[in-house]
């Protein structure tokens, strides 16, 4: 199928369809979307380097813990870094499911819940030959909050090799303006379908080279979006 731009509305669509209508598990979902993450990582760095992680608490931060999973394995050195609390996991999501997988397999975490605390990311960073971006997903309402934003300025100055998930974190999916900083990707893994705000000129600067992933999504359903 050819490459098209959805909005962030009939992506959110396109999800709950797969669930309700297909019976495709949330949870599968995101077991392809950090897995694609991971081959594309595994391109970009060479062997046994370090990949730290920058996650939130919701979905796009699940598709970062799959693919810390998967490096892991693939015998990287990986540091999580979660941004906020770990009660702000869902307790049966998705993405609190694979948090607590990675705990279990060992895979060092540690917490971002102030604006100080930032200087953990930077010491990370030092090290690191990439970061994965899956701070914030197509579902950021609104502008980063002030520890969101530090992270973000954390990211940009590390000048490290960065890989967004889905969207660059702070990037409005749709209108392709931050908010009202973002993260400036190397690379944008983004599932499904490119999203309408990655055309608008300025986005180029934090998606960097985008790249569109399939992670299941049956093609029958796609097709009824194609050329909205």
């Amino acid at each position: 199928m050819k490459q098209f731009a959805l909005s962030v509305e009939q992506l959110r669509e396109i999800d709950r369809r797969c669930v309700e209508e297909y019976g495709i598990p949330t949870l599968l979902l995101m077991e392809n979307a950090g897995l694609r993450t991971a081959d594309i990582a595994t391109q970009m760095v060479p062997s046994d380097s370090l990949v730290v992680c920058v996650c939130g608490a919701g979905s796009n931060g699940g598709d970062g813990f799959v693919a810390a999973r998967h490096l892991s394995n693939r015998k990287f050195v990986v540091r999580i870094a979660l941004v906020g609390q770990i009660s702000s996991l869902q307790p049966t999501s998705a993405a609190a499911i694979n948090f607590q997988i990675v705990r279990r397999m060992g895979i060092p975490a540690f917490h971002i819940i102030s604006e100080q605390e930032t200087k953990k990311l930077e010491k990370e960073f030092a090290g690191a030959f990439l970061i994965i971006d899956s701070l914030c997903g197509i579902g950021l309402k609104g502008e980063l909050r002030p520890l969101q934003q530090s992270c973000v300025n954390a990211i940009n100055l590390s000048g490290c090799k960065v890989l967004s998930v889905d969207v660059p974190s702070g990037l409005d999916a749709d209108r392709g303006v931050p908010l009202p900083v973002a993260v400036k990707a190397t690379k944008t893994v983004t599932f499904v379908a490119s999203k309408k705000g990655f055309l608008e000129p300025q986005a180029k600067q934090y998606t960097g080279e985008v790249l569109v992933a399939d992670i299941g999504v049956p093609y029958k359903l796609l097709k009824e979006y194609e050329g909205d």
